[in-house]
């Protein structure tokens, strides 16, 4: 984006037009005459620059504290597997991922639309294509080999289910039973991938339908938040009866994994970014900045985990999340009042093991059925739920987790890396080991 005199901001291919527009009616001798106009500029209100932290307004700019939230989230999550799932709560894991997702993807295909004035949903499938099939098919090949060398049951169906992202769906229907004593079916953890993709489909089409008046966007964003939360409440209520909306009668998984009841924790992510480039921004970030905006955030986090009440857990626990981590993450991001976590999010170490975290989450189940198919079966649920004594927990999780890191790195480098070659045809704005960008696109 560009400044024009009047103060607001221009599409750089407008401006690219506009230049290429001019230098092609040039006559031969050199002298100026226009031949036609030069096609309008679409101009946006001008979104308040970050002064510190990283860029507010939409961008392609990289931003290595999401790398470090990853790592947060895939730590969560794979420590709860591993045992610790009263103590570790794995499901806010999953609800970072998701509010990253929504607020990373949203901020580069906004980025987009200002640029080009569309988007290239044909290319952006691609890139979401190259960027998660190749080590899901991997990983799911693997997982069905491992169900059948343990002795479990693989179907058809369940295989179909998790290829075209699926599985939540398809686990609420009864799917997904490995036939195994204590031993999970290798598929069932894809219901996160699933409600992702499910979001990664249908919202940039709604974008670029609805969001070139931005402001408005946001109004639909957060309309659509408010929808999902009002539709959890019911599902919640009514979902312990029989009911053809619940698919499971009495299953808790019908809320925390089903794309219509958890695609809210996407949306916030969402409408963060949207707003950061709306003319409410400078007052948005004001709030973010604040000192009471993280504390704000973290108290809302500690709350949804610590209030136990089942109705709750089900329905305003992921909205208390959800405002959480706009309030936490938009101040981390943006401001430098509490500058001490973006740097911690920022090491090295921790964004190599943010950019790890999606082979992790796709190895570490798998690693973890291993684990437990070498126990005696009167062992299993107890290493997996967390009832071992410590020593042999630590002589369990060590093993696991380590033999996991192995194959996510190998994943990563082996799969991933080479593939983030590919998606550069297509637009994919990649990010060199030293946190420069290498292109200015999308993906």
């Amino acid at each position: 984006m560009l400044l024009d005199r009047t103060g607001t901001l221009v599409s750089i291919g407008c401006v690219r037009n506009n230049i290429s527009g001019r230098i092609a009616r040039l006559p031969m001798n050199g002298s100026m005459h226009h031949h036609g106009k030069v096609a309008a500029c679409r101009t946006e209100t001008k979104a308040a620059p970050a002064s510190d932290g990283y860029s507010a307004t939409p961008s392609f700019d990289f931003i290595p504290a999401l790398d470090g939230l990853r790592a947060v989230s895939i730590l969560l999550v794979v420590l709860s597997h591993l045992g610790l799932g009263r103590y570790v709560p794995g499901l806010l894991g999953v609800t970072i991922f998701f509010f990253i997702s929504g607020f990373l993807i949203t901020r580069q295909l906004l980025a987009e639309l200002a640029r080009d004035d569309r988007i290239a949903l044909a290319r952006f499938y691609a890139r979401r294509l190259l960027r998660l099939y190749p080590a899901f098919l991997i990983a799911i090949l693997a997982g069905g080999i491992l169900l059948t060398v343990l002795g479990g049951s693989l179907t058809p169906g369940d295989t179909l289910s998790a290829i075209f992202y699926l599985s939540n769906y398809r686990e609420l229907a009864g799917g997904f039973q490995s036939n195994l004593t204590g031993i999970p079916h290798p598929f069932g953890i894809y219901w996160s991938l699933a409600v992702e993709e499910h979001y990664y489909l249908v919202f940039p089409l709604l974008l670029l339908a609805l969001g070139r008046n931005r402001l408005r966007f946001s109004l639909i964003v957060a309309l659509g938040i408010v929808a999902v939360t009002v539709w959890r409440g019911h599902v919640a209520l009514h979902c312990g009866l029989p009911a053809a909306h619940c698919l499971a009668e009495g299953d808790e998984r019908r809320i925390l994994h089903a794309t219509d009841t958890r695609i809210d924790s996407i949306l916030f992510g969402a409408l963060l970014a949207t707003l950061l480039g709306t003319p409410l921004a400078p007052r948005l970030l004001d709030v973010l900045r604040s000192s009471g905006s993280l504390a704000a955030g973290l108290f809302l986090i500690v709350l949804s985990i610590g209030i136990r009440d089942p109705w709750f857990r089900d329905t305003l626990r992921f909205s208390a999340q959800g405002i959480g981590l706009f309030l936490g993450v938009g101040n981390i991001l943006f401001s430098n009042r509490w500058s001490l976590p973006r740097r911690l999010l920022s090491l090295p170490p921790t964004r190599a093991l943010g950019r790890w975290s999606y082979s992790l989450y796709l190895w570490h189940w798998l690693v973890l059925m291993v684990g437990l198919g070498l126990l005696p079966a009167n062992l299993r649920e107890a290493a997996h739920q967390g009832g071992l004594p410590f020593s042999g927990w630590l002589a369990f999780s060590l093993p696991v987790l380590a033999l996991s890191l192995a194959a996510s790195a190998a994943s990563y480098h082996l799969v991933e890396r080479p593939i983030l070659r590919l998606r550069r045809r297509y637009g994919s704005h990649l990010v060199r080991s030293t946190g420069h960008p290498i292109t200015l696109s999308s993906g």
